[in-house]
């Protein structure tokens, strides 16, 4: 006799996705789903019940009363065709049904007359299988039972589900475990290649440090005999010198108290670069007031005038600290000496959790867009005839403060002058917070 086989499914390829999703196939037997069965027997009065899970080319049972296979194929399943509907499917005389006569379920083991089947319906809309009951004689079921058996079902559904959020769990544990083992292990490869990198910069520092002592000292030595020796001309043979000699003499002796400053500012800019800076609460006030009462002066015929205002306090090593004060009021005095009246102005203010700072002067100022070369070593905006140094001051400056943790900035107002801003970590106190009328010093 023949049969109709269970029909494929329009979403058969979602179908089978979320089936999978649940990992139920082919599991151990579980008291829980049993319990579902058992009570399906009882709500129907049926001695068969099953929880079947509608494979590719399978029906397999989670649960089920009685023995029997595991599974069945699919084209015999009479729950095949359950999960084609969404109402319990319900099948009182196998034997009066051409679809089902010629079933091997119907007509050898287990030998089913009487169907009932309620789909298991995920939260998608796809139906997975069945929670379904049978009977070996015709037999029908009343509307309770019908609506028991599709409630039932629904509670078979949230147990996948439950699997189902479970599982996703613990991947998604599964997964944070591993990254956090993964970032544990780049931590410690990170710490291990900062540790050996900080170790490796340390030591070209340190071997860069001593490359500058070195090679002052070195230089120091012939560049005294250079000197020494012209000075010696110039005195004991000044008689016999012409004009051009003398001139060249005269040369090789500025040069060489020039190299002797360039070589000293070698040694002041890696002697920063070496040392730790000792940090502490600091007044700047005081510092400056002793920079510019030791200052000897550019000029004796003019005026300087220097006003100092209210600065609120620092954490900085001291020396180092007082050393950004004496590069910044020398700046400030050379680039103005050739004003009718020297005026610097050093004023502070507190902003945004900063202590700031600002030396101004009424020099020619510089042109602003060459601001960034002001830091930079060894490196001039006005010639040196005009205004003399080597340009290593404000490099320093720059190098002792970002070594603070702050920062130095340059302005140059239309009007003329240069203004020069420090910002420090700021050692906090609330009386700080009120400016105080400016003090004037003279150097």
């Amino acid at each position: 006799m023949h049969f109709t086989p269970a029909p494929a499914l329009p979403d058969e390829a979602e179908r089978l996705a979320v089936l999978a999703e649940y990992a139920i196939l082919d599991t151990d037997a579980d008291p829980l789903y049993d319990d579902f069965v058992l009570l399906a027997t009882r709500l129907c009065g049926t001695p068969m019940a099953y929880i079947s899970l509608i494979d590719r080319d399978r029906q397999w049972f989670k649960a089920r009363t009685g023995g029997g296979p595991d599974e069945t194929p699919r084209s015999s399943a009479l729950c095949g065709h359950a999960i084609a509907q969404r109402e319990v499917f319900v099948v009182e005389d196998t034997h009066a049904d051409v679809r089902f006569a010629g079933n091997p379920l119907v007509t050898g083991a287990p030998h089913i007359r009487f169907y009932a089947g309620a789909p298991l319906v995920t939260p998608e809309g796809h139906a997975v299988g069945a929670l379904c009951v049978a009977d070996h004689v015709a037999r029908q079921l009343s509307a309770g039972q019908i609506e028991s058996l599709a409630a039932l079902a629904r509670h078979v559904v949230s147990q996948l589900e439950l699997r189902r959020a479970t599982l996703r769990q613990e991947r998604t544990l599964c997964a944070l475990e591993t990254s956090e083992r993964r970032l544990r292990d780049m931590n410690e490869h990170l710490e291990e290649r900062v540790a050996a990198r900080t170790l490796e910069l340390r030591q070209l520092n340190d071997d860069l440090a001593a490359f500058g002592y070195s090679c002052a000292h070195d230089l120091r030595t012939p560049l005294r005999a250079i000197d020494g020796f012209s000075r010696i001309l110039l005195e004991e043979a000044a008689a016999s010198l012409n004009d051009e000699q003398r001139l060249y003499l005269d040369r090789i002796v500025a040069n060489t108290v020039r190299m002797g400053e360039l070589i000293d500012a070698i040694l002041d800019f890696s002697r920063i670069g070496s040392k730790s800076p000792q940090v502490q609460r600091i007044n700047p006030a005081a510092l400056v007031r002793e920079v510019v009462a030791s200052h000897p002066g550019y000029r004796d015929d003019k005026c300087v005038k220097v006003d100092i205002g209210t600065l609120p306090d620092t954490l900085a090593d001291p020396v180092l600290f007082r050393q950004v004060w004496q590069n910044l009021i020398d700046n400030a005095l050379k680039f103005s000496r050739a004003q009718p009246r020297s005026e610097v102005t050093v004023e502070g203010w507190i902003e945004s959790g900063r202590a700031c700072y600002a030396v101004s002067d009424n020099g020619p100022g510089f042109d602003p867009s060459q601001a960034h070369r002001l830091f930079r070593v060894f490196e001039r905006l006005h010639p040196a005839a005009e205004h003399p140094g080597v340009g290593a001051g404000l490099a320093i400056v720059s190098r002792i403060v970002s070594r603070h943790g702050g920062r130095i900035r340059a302005e140059s107002p239309p009007g003329g002058g240069a203004r020069f801003i420090v910002e420090m970590p700021l050692a906090r106190a609330s009386a700080l917070t009120r400016v105080a009328e400016p003090e004037t010093a003279a150097a």
